[in-house]
């Protein structure tokens, strides 16, 4: 700063000389002004204080932002892997459904399979895993059905079985208008007595049986 001109200290006595900043009087030696004002103007020492506040507070809301920002990538982060683990259950809870829908349906074509072949017919009752007439008969697994006249009963059984069932009896019976179903099976044999207007459904009957007997053998 340059020092003011002498011309103008006879116009200031003890006081501040006009345009000399930091309060340089005559009574003041350059030296003590300097020293006086090493650190600044008071006006300088606000604003370099001003500057430094805000500095700081600049500082502060960075960190502060920096925290939200690092705080609202964790949450992203947390909300993500959420969806993750969600999108992964419902993954599993439509494989889980669609396995129920299958076993369901295969269920229902076991149901329908065996709705299908059972039946009941002159008191012969057929059901999917047996076939039984008045107490006899047993697992349907390798029976055979066949529906036939007397004569055709009695030339095809054995000997012994037709003694056991009678064949021999209905063939002499000779009833005209009547057929017979017949069903063998390794353990059991029986034959029922059906009128020939039923041999449609007798041979219906039978092929059910049949059916039975190959599909649980």
């Amino acid at each position: 700063m340059r020092r003011p001109h002498r011309s103008l200290w006879p116009l200031a006595t003890h006081d501040e000389i006009p345009g000399v900043v930091g309060g340089y009087t005559r009574s003041m030696g350059l030296k003590e002004w300097a020293e006086k004002n090493k650190a600044g103007s008071p006006e300088q020492l606000a604003q370099k204080a001003e500057r430094i506040e805000k500095r700081a507070g600049l500082k502060a809301d960075h960190a502060a932002n920096k925290a939200e920002s690092a705080e609202r990538r964790e949450n992203l982060k947390a909300e993500w892997t959420e969806h993750k683990a969600g999108s992964q259950e419902r993954v599993a809870k439509k494989d889980e459904r669609a396995e129920k829908l299958v076993n369901l349906k295969a269920d229902m074509a076991a149901n329908k399979a065996r709705a299908d072949a059972a039946g009941m017919f002159e008191g012969v009752v057929l059901k999917f895993d047996s076939v039984k007439y008045k107490g006899q008969g047993g697992p349907v697994s390798g029976a055979t059905a066949h529906v036939e006249t007397a004569s055709d009963v009695r030339r095809r059984v054995t000997a012994t079985r037709a003694l056991a069932i009678g064949v021999f009896a209905l063939a002499a019976k000779k009833k005209a208008g009547h057929i017979y179903l017949t069903v063998e099976h390794p353990d059991y044999f029986f034959t029922v007595e059906v009128p020939v207007k039923k041999e449609t459904k007798a041979r219906e009957f039978a092929a059910k049986i049949n059916n039975a007997g190959r599909q649980k053998s």
